[in-house]
């Protein structure tokens, strides 16, 4: 492996991946798919910049824990990476047996951590053991609990559980109009990029204060299922989040394009929902129950004022509302001159009669009013 034997923690490893030549950023893509066998003559910066620069702000924010880790560098990770791929079927238990083994007189803690390392690399899950030494980098991600009981497989079914099907709900339509640029803009959700597929699609906040978590590395899913293998993710769980990717950003749309480049996401590739098959809700086993959240909230009342007053998917209702609008703030600004003008009316009418009393009495027999008759 090209990148063997260098250091995989550094102070500035999101720096030092940037640096590294092709070969070297496919050396890496391979430690991950081996399957691709991917080349410097195929790789393509934009669709991987949004992953190293993931591995790259792990691996930095994780040098403060090297050493309570027993892989550390690349080969180190590569040989982890494929004992789990091996051995998925293994309890975790046994699979830190196993490889405890290799590193005698270290504590098991330290070997954990390596193991949860690995996993939460290759799978794009924030895994950790039950009492690991590492904190988490980002606690807005979920954390994955992987218990000593469970093998790999096991985990990722307990975290990705398939439902039912819901008659109840078939009536809400997928249509070409639900995207993430809609979402944003008719229901003022906010977008948040995970690393964490398990977070994906899940909706946050309170009413009129909503955040949407969306899984931003689809090429990660891709090479999931270039495998010669059956991948340790499920290959339907693997195609649904990249349904749902291509439904919430098409490709083709203009305002889409613009919200990924303003955000910095490179989603496009030979991925695309009408590949896939899923034609509405009850297609969907995976992420069925988090769609439908945001469907409801899509073809649901606007939650705010705001939202009220921004919301164009019923035209002639949007145009009701703000010539009802425009009407009313037309009629008080009328009304307003209108009054106004009748005011200063009043006010002339009022001085002349003021002056005209002031005259009328000077103009009597009696002693003049002091001040006024002068």
């Amino acid at each position: 492996m090209l990148m063997a034997k260098q250091s995989l923690f550094s102070k500035s490893a999101l720096a030092d991946i940037a640096k590294l030549s092709s070969k070297q950023k496919c050396s890496i893509i391979n430690t991950f798919w081996p399957h691709l066998n991917l080349s410097s003559e195929a790789y393509k910066d934009t669709s991987y910049a949004g992953f190293l620069r993931y591995l790259g702000r792990n691996l930095q924010y994780l040098h403060q824990y090297s050493s309570k880790l027993v892989v550390q560098d690349w080969d180190d990770l590569s040989a982890m990476c494929e004992h789990l791929r091996t051995h998925r079927t293994s309890k975790r238990a046994l699979l830190l047996e196993s490889i405890q083994r290799q590193y005698i007189n270290t504590p098991e803690s330290h070997v954990g951590a390596s193991i949860d390392l690995a996993a939460r690399l290759l799978l794009g899950l924030n895994i950790s053991g039950i009492g690991m030494p590492i904190r988490r980098s980002n606690t807005r991600d979920s954390q994955v609990h992987w218990h000593d009981n469970q093998s790999l497989d096991e985990m990722i079914m307990a975290e990705f559980p398939t439902g039912t099907k819901q008659l109840a709900v078939s009536t809400l339509a997928i249509d070409t109009s639900f995207t993430a640029v809609t979402l944003k803009s008719v229901c003022r959700v906010n977008i948040r990029w995970t690393d964490n597929l398990v977070d994906h699609l899940k909706l946050h906040g309170r009413r009129g204060d909503r955040t949407l978590s969306i899984y931003q590395h689809k090429i990660c899913l891709v090479n999931h299922l270039k495998g010669p293998e059956s991948s340790i993710l499920p290959e339907d769980l693997l195609r649904e989040t990249l349904t749902t990717l291509s439904i919430l950003f098409p490709v083709g749309d203009e305002d889409t394009e613009a919200f990924l480049q303003d955000q910095n996401i490179q989603f496009w590739n030979d991925y695309s929902a009408r590949e896939s098959g899923f034609r509405g809700l009850d297609d969907f086993k995976y992420w069925k129950h988090r769609l439908t959240q945001l469907l409801t909230l899509y073809h649901g009342p606007p939650e705010t004022v705001i939202q009220t007053l921004l919301d164009t998917r019923n035209v002639s209702q949007f145009a009701t509302l703000w010539v009802a609008i425009f009407g009313v703030f037309f009629l008080t600004i009328l009304f307003g001159v209108l009054s106004t003008i009748y005011s200063v009316k009043q006010y002339n009418v009022a001085v002349k009669s003021y002056e005209l009393a002031i005259a009328q009495a000077c103009q009597q027999n009696s002693a003049p009013l002091v001040g006024f008759c002068d």
